[in-house]
């Protein structure tokens, strides 16, 4: 009887040592599959993002293809110097004007090809953030539609505003080509 008992506790032993192992592989398991569903919708999230950004960048274009009206406003933020002063002043975007200038559709052609080429812009799920201070708005009127492109050239972020309704921020690894237009637009600008 004895000697059963023992057989009957080895084997129930290695029965849980077995089933543990397979408990433990499953486990895994389980979370490797849970890590590639994971990076699959990260992945469907990001094409998702592209898509809605070249869409909402192609329609911007197409606002300033039938734009009645092209402006370049020169704005203040909250972290310049007397900005409290210029609370009084008209506002684009929420930002106090400090200057504007209205353009022809065929002067603010090369602005708006930085601003609506794909290629201005970070790869899919790259990206930087930082403090948006921007200091230019593009404003476009055509028709019923309405887009905005606030431009913060110090990190290099662009928040595009069309028809009243945020389509996001986008970041650019560099804004230089967009500081010279907007040198040429607005003379002496301040970045």
């Amino acid at each position: 009887m004895r000697q059963t008992m023992r057989t009957i506790g080895l084997v129930t032993f290695a029965l849980l040592v077995l089933t543990s192992c397979g408990d433990a592989e499953n486990r895994a398991a389980e979370q490797e599959a849970e890590l590639v569903r994971q990076e699959q919708e990260h992945q469907r999230e990001l094409e998702a993002g592209e898509r809605e950004l070249v869409t909402s960048l192609q329609r911007f274009e197409s606002i300033h293809s039938e734009a009645t009206a092209v402006t370049l406003y020169e704005i203040s933020n909250e972290f310049d110097a007397g900005y409290a002063n210029l609370q009084s002043n008209p506002r684009v975007a929420g930002y106090p004007i400090t200057r504007s200038e209205k353009l022809s559709k065929d002067s603010s052609l090369p602005l708006v090809k930085v601003l609506a080429s794909r290629s201005t812009y970070f790869p899919p799920g790259q990206e930087w953030s930082c403090i948006f201070e921007p200091h230019h708005v593009l404003e476009l009127t055509s028709g019923g539609n309405h887009a905005l492109a606030v431009i913060c050239l110090k990190c290099g972020d662009i928040e595009y505003v069309i028809n009243g309704k945020s389509i996001g921020t986008r970041s650019m690894p560099s804004g230089k080509e967009l500081h010279r237009i907007l040198k040429d637009l607005l003379p002496a600008t301040a970045a």
